[in-house]
């Protein structure tokens, strides 16, 4: 349902969520404004919808990114062993101990608001999680007999991985993903409600939200 409001949203919105009128600022819900207006006279709904664009496009660059990038390490950490798997585990471990948000808020403060930072500090701390997933699957694939067996007949270890270990770690890799798309519109929500994230008046959830914040007590509908 979001996905097909997210695409088709300039179909389904009377408004251009960009338009102020201010002659229509705080007005609640109605016929002509189902979700209300804003303090500068937007349609809450319009912005709603399209920012449900700017907010799924994130979270999904985000699990993607994070995705890639944490099997790869995982795949090459879980099947080369050594002082590769060594390091690679250490840096996991310490990206781990910290709770994600605060190490989003920390690197978003660092890099600045907007939307490539946002995507970066989010995509840096998200990848551990794949990389100690794949990486446990890959130390058990690597020890069952059909690997051995392609070991014995001297294929690759190239060829190994990706037609013997890679597919057999795609499953619990795609479960994940679907649950961090739901986090990742968290964090993302978050950071931008914080200022650090997407700024007004591009319309993201988070940046909506922040907004009626000031209003709660005369115009709570915003929020």
């Amino acid at each position: 349902g979001m996905l097909f409001i997210a695409v088709f949203a300039p179909l389904l919105t009377p408004y251009n969520p960009l338009t102020t009128d201010l002659s229509n600022r705080l007005q609640g819900p109605s016929w002509e404004h189902p979700m209300g207006t804003d303090d500068l006279g937007r349609d809450l709904f319009s912005r709603v919808a399209h920012g449900a664009k700017y907010t799924l496009s994130i979270a999904g660059v985000v699990v993607l990114i994070s995705a890639v990038t944490g099997s790869a390490l995982g795949l090459l950490s879980g099947y080369m062993g050594g002082k590769l798997d060594l390091a690679v585990m250490r840096v996991v471990d310490v990206m781990l101990a910290f709770p994600s948000i605060i190490l989003a808020l920390v690197i978003s403060g660092l890099l600045g608001s907007g939307f490539i930072n946002l995507l970066i500090a989010l995509s840096i701390t998200q990848w551990p999680a794949y990389t100690r997933l794949v990486r446990g699957n890959t130390l058990s694939l690597r020890e069952r007999e059909y690997v051995e067996a392609a070991r014995a007949l001297r294929a690759p270890r190239r060829w190994i991985v990706r037609r013997h270990i890679l597919p057999n770690t795609l499953s619990p890799v795609m479960v994940v993903m679907t649950m961090d798309v739901a986090h990742t519109i968290i964090f993302a929500s978050a950071l931008s409600f914080l200022g650090l994230g997407v700024q007004s008046p591009t319309p993201e959830w988070g940046s909506i939200l922040r907004s009626g914040m000031p209003y709660l007590t005369t115009a709570p509908h915003i929020a």
